[in-house]
C-alpha cells in the first residue's frame, strides 16, 4: 500500500503485501508470528495487518554490524 494512501489502512500492510515486499512466502510471516520473532502484528477479526513503522523499526533491529 502507497504510504499517501488516505484510506483507513492506507500505513498497514496485509500479511500478503508484506511477504512479497521481503521477497519471502505468507508462510514464513506466519511462522514467525507463531515463534514471536517477526514484525508486531495487527489483528482485525481474521486478518493480519503489519504497521509501516514498525516493519521499519524491526528491520533495522536486525542490522548485523555496521558498514565501514
Amino acid at each position: 500500500m502507497p504510504a499517501n494512501d488516505s484510506s483507513l489502512l492506507g500505513d498497514y500492510f496485509t500479511r500478503q503485501e508484506l511477504a512479497d515486499e521481503l521477497g519471502i512466502h505468507v508462510r514464513s510471516l506466519e511462522r514467525w508470528a507463531w515463534l514471536r520473532k517477526g514484525p508486531p502484528q495487527v489483528r482485525i477479526g481474521r486478518r493480519v495487518f503489519y504497521r509501516r513503522s514498525d516493519v521499519l523499526r524491526w528491520l533495522e533491529n536486525r542490522t548485523e554490524g555496521e558498514a565501514a
